[in-house]
């Protein structure tokens, strides 16, 4: 967060390079295939939607764990184990 610009009024080139900052973090996270912060200053709904729908699924996702919801055992298949799940 130390390098992101911040401010009241940034001009374009410090949005868009926030912006690649952002989608280089990303990168490793979520499939950025075909978005880039050009995508996101020309407002382009459903990639940008795309992209919103892998963060909000990672954050949700990352919450929960087998201990805190034993339940999930139940999604097993027949012959699956603990780690093809």
């Amino acid at each position: 967060m130390r390098t992101v610009n911040k401010g009241s009024n940034i001009n374009i080139y410090k949005v868009r390079e926030n912006l690649d900052q952002a989608f280089n973090v990303a990168k490793g996270m979520i499939r950025v295939v075909g978005v880039d912060a050009q995508t996101f200053l020309d407002k382009t709904p459903h990639l940008i939607l795309g992209i919103m729908w892998q963060i909000a699924r990672l954050v949700n996702m990352k919450a929960i764990a087998l201990s805190e919801v034993p339940e999930i055992y139940r999604l097993l298949k027949e012959g699956e184990e603990l780690s093809d799940l």
